[in-house]
């Protein structure tokens, strides 16, 4: 009888035991999984955070070219602008010049014509 309850006891022993040891790796597999969640959880966040500055500096730099584009268009513009205006005045001047040539020559003709006609009326006088 007596070895009987002793062998029970070892029994209820051992299985406790294995109980116990199943409770702790049990619980380790846990602690195990929610780590990994938690790692993975990480990892995502991190690249979504990336993804994001990557995405901010593209819109940066499209800007930038944006902003440098409409400046040289505006150059060219100004430059268009300033070289028909020169033109203008260029074409201008040669006007000018030409009627004062035309204006002087027919001054010229005119006191030619007056000079002729005045050394005619001597010899005819």
């Amino acid at each position: 009888r007596q070895e009987k309850e002793r062998q029970q006891r070892r029994q209820q022993e051992q299985q406790e035991m294995e109980r116990r040891q199943q409770e702790q790796q049990e619980q380790e597999r846990r602690e195990q999984e929610q780590q990994e969640k938690e790692r993975q959880q990480k990892e995502r966040q991190q690249k979504e955070r990336q993804q994001r500055q990557q995405q901010e500096q593209q819109e940066v730099e499209r800007q930038e070219q944006e902003r440098q584009e409409k400046e040289r268009q505006e150059k060219e513009r100004q430059q268009r602008q300033q070289q028909e205006q020169q033109e203008k005045e260029r074409q201008e001047k040669e006007r000018q010049q030409r009627r004062q040539q035309e204006q002087q020559e027919m001054e010229r003709r005119q006191q030619e014509q007056q000079e002729q006609e005045r050394r005619e009326q001597e010899q005819q006088e």
